[in-house]
């Protein structure tokens, strides 16, 4: 329910009864701000043309520059990608957060069924995304075999609760190819294929 106002020259502004009235935000106070980023329950962000990325960790009342290693300031756009990587749109080009901002290993909900996902992006390289989600508390093992059906990778091999699960392969030491990953939780079993193109 929170709205904010990013301004040219005044910093920027948050408003909690739909715009009727508007609370400084004076954490950053007189920046050029350009955009805001609130697309995650606990942490929103805010880009501006004058000192880079800001974030907030308490709903936007608090924001606090996250600027290392971005080495322009002039920051237009702000996006988060499906594995948790910010990337900030600025003049001299873009870049990419060293780590996810967001936890992305467990999302809340509970599940109605059991569901493995196709793997994102497919074809991949070298990372990509495998999502499943479980209706019950379940062992759960993924595993990522060869097309001779040897092993590779297993990624998930633990009792895990009821919910959505998100969970990252990284395929840089592996040749180009063909790869299957298997779920198996409880009575639930499935395979999907994914492609390696290096």
């Amino acid at each position: 329910g929170r709205i904010f106002a990013g301004t040219d020259s005044s910093g920027a502004y948050y408003s909690d009864n739909e715009g009727i009235d508007w609370t400084p935000i004076t954490s950053i106070s007189g920046s050029d701000v350009s955009c805001f980023l609130v697309n995650h329950a606990s942490k929103y962000f805010a880009g501006t043309l004058d000192r880079g990325v800001y974030i907030s960790k308490d709903g936007g009342q608090d924001w606090e520059s996250i600027n290392e290693g971005l080495t322009d300031s002039t920051v237009t756009s702000l996006v988060i990608d499906p594995r948790g990587y910010l990337y900030a749109a600025t003049s001299n080009g873009i870049f990419k957060s060293i780590n996810t901002v967001t936890k992305i290993a467990e999302v809340t909900p509970v599940a109605k069924s059991y569901f493995l996902s196709q793997n994102y992006p497919n074809p991949f390289n070298p990372t990509t995304t495998i999502s499943y989600q479980l209706s019950a508390i379940s062992h759960v093992t993924l595993k990522v075999y060869d097309v001779l059906g040897r092993e590779v990778a297993t990624l998930v091999n633990e009792v895990r609760k009821p919910g959505r699960y998100d969970v990252e392969f990284d395929g840089s030491q592996l040749p180009s190819g063909a790869y299957f990953y298997r779920l198996e939780a409880g009575r639930y079993v499935k395979t999907g294929k994914m492609v390696l193109i290096k």
